[in-house]
């Protein structure tokens, strides 16, 4: 027991098996942790799968069940509605499961991505759910248009249903219409308005419904049961057609029994007609004068006509009553039986109405006779007074007005012929019939006749006076009326007015030509009034006023004759007028023509406005050629007005004024003409004139503005550039005398060809002149103020460059930069030792400046303040820079002095640095007690080491405190101004530098406010624009990347190799106690070792003190380090 104790306390010897066997207990339960983590994973895993194929199960129960269900098949007898219900509730749960199938999928396919290890299994099970997902779809598909296609078919068959039976109703009602007629024909209206009610309400609203039969048939052509659609759509039809038929024979019947009642009507109405007929002649009442004789026969008569007018409608009744026989076979006896009771009635009271009317012929006769005489003898009395009574007319009315009186007359006469015929008819039918007063009878109709006799004498001889007097005054009214035609026309002829125009005269000769057709067309009327006066001169017997009208148709004659004789001298007339307005017209658009030439020839703007001349020229040319080109149109004209003078026309000495005139005016047109060519031709040559003089003018005018330019340049180089060019000026001017003798030369020409614009000429070559003259003071006075102002300028550039040069060593004299390290300061000392001989070498030039401007003062210059003011400017900044620069050398020896003690200083440092491992608590102190004593060893040298340091450290301290400015901070560059370059620019010239967009550079000074001085990446200077660069944030750069941050100064570094050196030290004196411990500690395993194995060979039981043994001497390995 005692060798497996030993044993298990060795296992643990060292730290290192600890660990060993610490690590291996951690492996195995990390591995365990790792078992137990796959095993839960496994297992979440088939519980997700589980789920999954449950859900999936689930829903492809459901997705079955749905697709069984949807197999039975639809009939026409199946609850369409019910099945379209439950459609679209599946379609409800179609799309919820749908939404089950993705959330499946989605979840199936993560655990495929996730590498499930039943991926193959889920992807099966996803797939079928997904192909019977899509039999459900196609199958509700295919029952959504099952039960559409059964649901149209029933509403169809549902339609055509209706639709028979209502045509079914409709022949049946029709049928008993038909026979209601057959049976009934006194209720035929009744019927008719049945029928009516039918056709125009019930069929007419019907006909749509038999449409839409129509419409639907034909929207389900492509319906699997079209052949059953097409069978019902006909025999739909087929009943329609047969319901049609059925009305027309309907109509036919009803039409039929219409006209049969009618004619019942008609024969019933006119038997009663001829019975109430019968009743009035039928009376015994003859007359008891002749006032009632008549009024009975009056009403007899009456009786009489509307037997008259009744005799036809008869005929008609007759004639409707065999057509009706012969058309309706069924009612032809009594159709017939109505004939013939109608005609035997209506021969009956013909004969009755002739014997009473013979009767009441007899009774009037025998009164009329006697008051028919008296009547007639005293109408013939009064009509023979009136005849008499009447005088001739004056006037045309009265004699158609008297005329138609006698006319009248005369139709009363023959109207009472009846009345005579009549009573010697009565006379003589009473004489024949013996009447007892035959005797009287005869002597009134002998007086009778002969009184009648004598009145229509006396109408025939007033009626040949009236006639004649009724001629008379239409001759007399047909002549009055010519007379007054004929004035009118002579006032028309005797119009002087021939015309003022072509036109005019145009109008006149129309005029006259109506007027020509109007007196020919009177020219009948005339001759037939004259005709009718000889008429009336030879009738037979003579005409009471023969002499009157002889006299007026002979001065009606001669007042025509003097017409036609007027008419064709007024047409010779016109058509003279006629041509000489033709003429004047033409001379008038020639005269006119001529003045707008006159007015393009007057035009003095054509020669005076110097304005295209060359093209007026031309213009002018094209202007003759077309005065040539018209004179033929003017001789035509010229030569038209000469005939008519030959021709003695009436205006011969208008006509000839107006040729002479046009001659004239032509001839002056033409000698314009010519003038205004010269003239322009003169224009031309002026033009030239006046444009070398405006040359003239626009160059003095040049010439004058610059030499009164108060521009005397703004800098050394404008003010160059202006002594050249007034230079050059200078030789212009010179130059130009040629051309001012040229113009003189120029004027003195046009003076001896007395141009029309010498006056003008003149003015301008005596301004040319003076102007010329005048420019030779200015000349002098501008070459004196250049030369002052180029002096000016030379000495500004030569202080702007002095100030550029101050600017340009200012930065370096002011600079802040002390040198990275002691060679970078001491080049820094060497440069500014340069800088310093420079500033020296240049105060001669700057002397020579200020004493040129003192020069300048003293010829009381006209800058001379400006002067003052720049030379105080650059002595101020030459100053300045000296004073900068003996600070800055100042500045640059600390630095020196400063660079040399960190140089001592970074040595010092670097030496302890060195030093610090070998004395670090965690170095190296040997395995055994030889190796911990050498390292003693070699401790006691370096402590020995570390002591003789001191002494350098105290004389680092010595060099700091000797330090001028041991406060101030080390830098390179304190606040570098840096800038982002925003616009590329090439340089012009060697002082300037190219730069980039985006490149970054550092200015090193601004010597102006428009130019830096920067510097780039690769160490090149140069100037660049300042409005190409954008400033930046300022750099600062530590001078001792070794140093800690916050060791900037000598005095922080001195402090800092003191708290290094005093490390160092501690450091030392701990690896001494250390290292000594160590010794002790061996000393105390050696005796441990030498107790354990005491104990071990005596075998005590003091397992306890073993124990503790080994636990202490456990404790000091793990302490070691």
């Amino acid at each position: 027991m005692a060798d497996v104790d030993v044993k298990e306390v060795a296992l643990i010897d060292t730290p290192d098996a600890i660990k060993e066997k610490r690590g291996q207990l951690l492996g195995k339960f990390e591995d365990f942790k790792g078992a137990a983590k796959a095993r839960r994973q496994l297992l979440e895993d088939a519980k997700e799968f589980q789920l999954f194929k449950r859900d999936a199960d689930e829903l492809k129960a459901w997705l079955q069940e749905k697709i069984d269900s949807l197999k039975d098949e639809i009939g026409l007898t199946s609850n369409v509605e019910g099945k379209t219900q439950k459609v679209e509730a599946l379609e409800a749960e179609k799309a919820a499961a749908g939404k089950t199938l993705d959330e499946l999928d989605d979840k199936g396919k993560e655990m495929c991505n996730r590498d499930h290890y039943a991926k193959d299994q889920i992807q099966k099970i996803l797939d079928d759910l997904r192909d019977l997902y899509d039999q459900l779809i196609y199958k509700l598909k295919d029952r959504k248009e099952k039960i559409q296609n059964a649901k149209s078919l029933t509403e169809y068959f549902r339609l055509c249903d209706e639709a028979q039976m209502w045509i079914v109703d409709k022949k049946q009602l029709i049928r008993n219409l038909i026979d209601d007629v057959t049976a009934n024909i006194d209720h035929v209206q009744i019927c008719e308005r049945k029928y009516e009610d039918f056709t125009q309400k019930d069929k007419h609203a019907f006909e749509p419904t038999m449409a839409d039969v129509t419409d639907k048939a034909d929207a389900l052509t492509k319906h699997p049961e079209y052949e059953r659609v097409k069978e019902r759509h006909e025999e739909v039809y087929a009943h329609w057609d047969e319901l049609k038929v059925i009305c027309d024979e309907a109509e036919e019947r009803i039409f039929g029994a219409k006209e049969i009642q009618k004619f019942f009507k008609d024969a019933a109405d006119m038997n009663e007609f001829i019975n109430e007929k019968r009743t009035q002649v039928s009376i015994d009442d003859y007359g008891r004068d002749l006032p009632s004789v008549q009024a009975l026969q009056r009403r007899h008569e009456n009786l009489e006509r509307d037997l008259t007018a009744l005799n036809e409608n008869i005929k008609n009744i007759c004639e409707r009553a065999d057509t009706l026989a012969g058309k309706y076979e069924d009612y032809s006896e009594e159709i017939l039986e109505k004939k013939v009771a109608i005609m035997d009635n209506w021969a009956r009271i013909q004969e009755q109405a002739a014997d009473r009317r013979n009767k009441l012929n007899a009774a009037h006769d025998m009164f009329l006779f006697v008051g028919e005489q008296t009547d007639l003898m005293q109408w013939i009395k009064e009509k023979t007074s009136l005849l008499k009574s009447d005088e001739l007319p004056t006037d045309v009315p009265g004699a158609e007005q008297l005329i138609n009186g006698h006319n009248e007359h005369k139709a009363e006469l023959l109207a009472e012929e009846d009345s005579f015929v009549r009573c010697e008819d009565l006379g003589n039918k009473l004489i024949e019939a013996q009447h007892p007063n035959s005797d009287s009878i005869k002597d009134k109709l002998a007086e009778l006749a002969k009184e009648k006799a004598a009145l229509f004498a006396l109408w025939e001889q007033r009626k040949l006076l009236y006639s004649q007097c009724i001629e008379y005054q239409y001759f007399c009214r047909d002549v009055e009326q010519t007379e007054a035609w004929l004035a009118k026309q002579e006032a028309f002829l005797d119009n002087d007015d021939l015309g003022d125009s072509v036109d005019g005269v145009e109008a006149l000769l129309k005029k006259h030509d109506d007027f020509e057709k109007s007196l020919t067309a009177q020219e009948e009327k005339v001759n037939t009034l004259t005709d009718f006066a000889n008429q009336l001169i030879e009738a037979q017997p003579p005409h009471y006023a023969n002499d009157d009208i002889t006299k007026r148709r002979d001065a009606l004659i001669n007042r025509r004759n003097t017409l036609h004789t007027k008419m064709q001298t007024r047409r010779s007339l016109l058509e003279l007028s006629y041509k000489y307005q033709q003429f004047e017209r033409d001379a008038y658009e020639i005269k006119t023509w001529i003045n707008e030439r006159f007015k393009t020839v007057r035009d003095e703007s054509a020669y005076r406005d110097p304005t295209n001349l060359q093209g007026k020229l031309q213009k002018h040319q094209a202007f003759t050629s077309e005065i040539e080109s018209n004179k033929a149109r003017i001789e035509t004209t010229l030569s038209t007005g000469q005939q008519m003078i030959n021709e003695d026309h009436f205006q011969s000495d208008e006509i000839h004024d107006r040729i002479q005139e046009l001659k004239s005016e032509l001839r002056r047109l033409e000698d314009e003409t010519r003038q205004k060519e010269v003239l322009i031709v003169a224009a031309i040559d002026g033009q030239a004139y006046y444009r070398g003089v405006e040359d003239l003018e626009l160059w003095m005018s040049e010439i004058e503005a610059h030499l009164a330019s108060d521009d005397y340049g703004k800098d050394l180089a404008s003010c160059h550039n202006l002594i050249k060019k007034h230079q050059l000026l200078e030789v212009d001017v010179q130059q130009h005398r040629d051309r001012v003798e040229g113009v003189y030369r120029q004027c003195k020409k046009f003076t001896e060809n007395k141009h029309f614009d010498t006056p003008n000429i003149k003015q301008k070559q005596e301004e040319v002149q003076r102007r010329y003259v005048d420019l030779r003071e200015p000349m002098k006075k501008r070459k004196a103020k250049l030369e002052d102002a180029m002096r000016l300028h030379q000495l500004f550039r030569d202080i702007e460059d002095e100030e550029s040069w101050i600017r340009e060593k200012e930065p370096v004299a002011q600079s802040q930069a002390r040198g990275k390290d002691l060679i970078g300061a001491q080049k820094l000392l060497k440069k500014h030792h340069a800088l310093i001989a420079e500033i020296d070498a240049h105060e001669e030039s700057l002397n020579k400046v200020v004493q040129t401007a003192k020069d300048m003062m003293g010829e009381d210059h006209f800058a001379a303040e400006e002067i003052q003011s720049k030379i105080d400017d650059v002595t101020a900044m030459w100053d300045k820079l000296k004073e900068r620069s003996s600070a800055r050398l100042d500045d640059l020896q600390d630095a020196l002095e400063a660079q040399e003690y960190l140089l001592d200083a970074n040595e010092a440092s670097a030496w302890m640095n060195e030093k610090l491992p070998l004395v670090s608590p965690t170095g190296n102190y040997g395995k055994n007690q030889d190796a911990i004593n050498s390292a003693m060893k070699k401790h006691q040298n370096l402590m020995k080491d570390i002591e003789s340091y001191k002494k350098v450290v105290e004389n680092l301290a010595q060099k700091a405190a000797e330090c001028k400015a041991p406060d101030k901070e080390v830098t390179d560059v304190v606040d570098v101004e840096c800038a982002n370059v925003v616009f590329d620019y090439l340089e012009k010239n060697p002082r300037e530098l190219s730069v980039k967009k985006g490149e970054n550079v550092t200015i090193l000074s601004t010597p102006t406010r428009d130019w830096f001085k920067v510097e780039n990446s690769e160490g090149k200077q140069g100037f660049v624009p300042a409005n190409h660069l954008k400033r930046v944030e300022p750099v600062v750069k530590s001078s001792k990347e070794r140093l800690a941050e916050e060791a900037r100064t000598v005095s922080d570094r001195q402090k800092q190799i003191e708290n290094q050196y005093g490390e160092l030290c501690d450091a030392a004196e701990k690896r001494d106690r250390a290292l000594k411990l160590r010794i002790e500690l061996y000393k105390v395993k050696g005796d441990a070792k030498l107790l354990f194995n005491w104990t071990s060979k005596k075998n005590h039981d003091k397992l306890l003190d073993q124990v503790n043994v080994v636990g202490i001497y456990a404790e000091i390995i793990i302490l070691l380090p």
